[in-house]
């Protein structure tokens, strides 16, 4: 457990020597793999510069997690390491970590805030550039309302016995609105007595596409204040971010810059539009890819998923399998397609 080891450490936070701060950047992301195409994602992730840190939320926990890692990689001069959560169902919290600033010295689920099949949040504590100590905090909190709130409730009494830094990112599915004052109880809960801090966006913008302009998504400090500087952008601003089509995502990332009091924010940065790259065989193939991938967590193909802790289970509905085999078929005869042309090229 993260609290036992965390005794003892000191509580300041220098994010680099004097001679030579640099940025911390982190990105909190909900992918929505349910609905988007794994590679989609990932040229999004290419296509970003000087990202030291992403917290990624409902990651389907196959092919996934090392398709994210290799796009995070590209162009950045460092490897990537990964750490996957082990709760959720198919639908996992990932941390992607830059291996040539940060190493991982511990980390833990907080099960106290998982409630039924939700995740439980992923707490990773970093060791930054040979010496610094910190905790980042990746959530995906329920949409229903009194699920949150308990959830809620844990990851304040959590936040409460750690004694290190905390940066938390992740969809928190409160129920606020860009451009209005927050006031939700479960922002409350947090930011209120709570004392988590947000990490404001310089401009209100819709995390989560719909009706309303929605905020989810959210970047907050916890634990020890030490006057961090911090700064926060809500990514892909554009009105056609939305509707997102079947291979992006229709959450918006959320970027957020952290260095000592008196050292210049250098921010990394992701791409100023949304990357919608054409994958083999076209966007019926990608909707193809999203159907048999909810057709294998719905048949039961993958391995069982845990068991919700104090919770009914209804029986799942399981879908013909001659169908199944048909649409899995067809999707191995455009990729092999498409491959083939792009060899005759």
């Amino acid at each position: 457990m993260i609290r036992k080891l965390l005794l003892g450490f000191g509580l300041s936070l220098v994010l680099a020597s004097a001679a030579g701060a640099r940025t911390l950047t982190v990105v909190g992301f909900n992918v929505e793999s349910d609905d988007s195409v794994d590679t989609a994602i990932a040229r999004q992730l290419e296509l970003s510069e000087a990202i030291d840190l992403w917290g990624l939320v409902n990651v389907w926990d196959e092919e996934w997690p090392e398709v994210m890692q290799r796009g995070a990689a590209v162009g950045e001069g460092s490897g990537f390491g990964r750490l996957l959560g082990t709760t959720g169902g198919a639908n996992r919290l990932l941390v992607l970590y830059r291996e040539d600033r940060l190493r991982v010295l511990d980390h833990e689920e907080i099960d106290a805030a998982r409630v039924g099949r939700d995740a439980a949040p992923l707490a990773v504590r970093f060791e930054l550039d040979g010496g610094q100590e910190f905790i980042f905090l990746v959530v995906g909190l329920s949409d229903q309302k009194k699920r949150r709130l308990r959830q809620t409730d844990a990851l304040r009494a959590w936040s409460a016995n750690v004694e290190l830094p905390v940066i938390a990112v992740g969809t928190f599915n409160f129920d606020e609105k860009a451009g209005r004052p927050p006031g939700s109880r479960g922002f409350e809960a947090l930011a209120g007595d709570g004392g988590w801090r947000w990490v404001e966006p310089a401009e209100p913008i819709a995390t989560r596409c719909g009706m309303g302009r929605p905020v989810r998504d959210f970047v907050f400090l916890a634990g020890p204040d030490i006057g961090w500087q911090a700064e926060s952008a809500v990514m892909f601003p554009q009105p056609n971010y939305c509707p997102s089509s079947e291979r992006t995502s229709s959450y918006r990332p959320v970027l957020a810059a952290f260095a000592p009091a008196g050292t210049t924010l250098i921010a990394g940065g992701m791409p100023d539009r949304q990357v919608v790259p054409m994958l083999p065989g076209g966007a019926q193939l990608a909707r193809d890819q999203v159907q048999a991938r909810n057709i294998r967590n719905a048949s039961g193909l993958r391995e069982a998923e845990e068991a919700d802790p104090g919770e009914a289970q209804g029986p799942v509905a399981s879908p013909d399998s001659a169908s199944r085999t048909e649409l899995l078929q067809r999707i191995e005869a455009l990729e092999r397609e498409a491959a083939e042309r792009d060899a005759a090229e």
